[in-house]
């Protein structure tokens, strides 16, 4: 995030959550952020292989209920660094047999 810091004209930084933030600290991040002289813009969910078959739209209702809960975490993170959005990508379009992503 120094590095960062040093981009003129770059005031805020976004974060994929679970990638970017699992294991770390809320105070350290912010510190981190605080040093660089950035502010969090958003935190984008970016659900693991695990939810390849969708996160929301999982055909297993315990893997919809672990994306919530993740999703939950995510929201976490964004109120607590400051976020002003929190990113969620669309559902997994089905065609035939596999699951392929739709293209943003």
């Amino acid at each position: 995030m120094l590095r960062q810091g040093t981009i003129k004209g770059l005031d805020l930084v976004d974060f994929n959550y679970p990638q970017h933030l699992a294991g770390l600290d809320v105070d350290g991040v912010k510190q981190a952020l605080a040093d660089a002289g950035l502010r969090t813009g958003a935190i984008c969910m970016r659900y693991p292989k695990e939810f390849q078959a969708g996160a929301m739209t999982h055909p297993d209702p315990a893997m919809r209920a672990r994306a919530i809960a993740l999703t939950k975490e995510g929201c976490a993170w964004a109120e607590r660094l400051g976020a002003k959005e929190l990113v969620v990508p669309p559902p997994l379009v089905l065609s035939g047999h596999a699951a392929s992503l739709t293209p943003y």
